[in-house]
């Protein structure tokens, strides 16, 4: 067997210095995202101190308030209470029903829009007929929880190729118990 010739060379190499140059800019790299991580923590802190004193003054305020704003604003609170109460009594879940209950196959709701403090219904559909249409504001109509419902528009319109009665009525609903 040959012995090999392998010459290995005595100190250092070429490129050494490239790597201490990496070495050296990514140090200088890792301080200037230390001073801006520090910039970066001192800021926060300096504006969660200026959020806590702002908070502070703004309840300090508060309870400063005249009896007369004070007493206004409990009127409001009170106010969209009731508001918000009568929303939530208005018999919603019934109501749906019984237009869902008069539904017809020749008729398709196009849209529905209730208002609660007047207890009334703005439904948007096409029938496939003026009768049809005629029909569903009847069978609307006879829904025990409808009070009233009126026609209170209609035009006949093309869907594609068929002619369509498209057609508005306004729906009253009775008062809960």
């Amino acid at each position: 067997m040959q012995a090999l010739g392998i010459q290995f060379p005595a100190g250092r190499r070429p490129g050494a210095w490239v790597g201490l140059a990496v070495l050296v800019f990514g140090l200088a790299m890792l301080a200037l995202v230390l001073v801006s991580w520090n910039d970066a923590r001192e800021a926060l802190q300096r504006a969660e101190a200026r959020q806590t004193r702002l908070e502070r003054q703004a309840s300090a305020a508060r309870a400063v308030q005249t009896p007369g704003l004070a007493a206004s604003a409990a009127r409001s609170d009170a106010a969209d209470l009731a508001r918000l109460q009568a929303l939530l009594q208005s018999p919603w879940g019934e109501v749906l029903r019984s237009v869902e209950g008069a539904s017809l196959p020749q008729v398709a709701l196009v849209s529905v829009e209730g208002e609660s403090a007047r207890r009334s219904l703005r439904i948007t559909a096409e029938a496939l007929s003026m009768a049809d249409a005629i029909s569903y504001v009847g069978r609307l109509r006879a829904a025990p929880q409808i009070e009233t419902a009126t026609l209170s528009s209609h035009e006949q319109r093309m869907a594609g190729a068929r002619p369509v009665v498209r057609f508005a009525l306004e729906a009253r609903w009775r008062a809960p118990p």
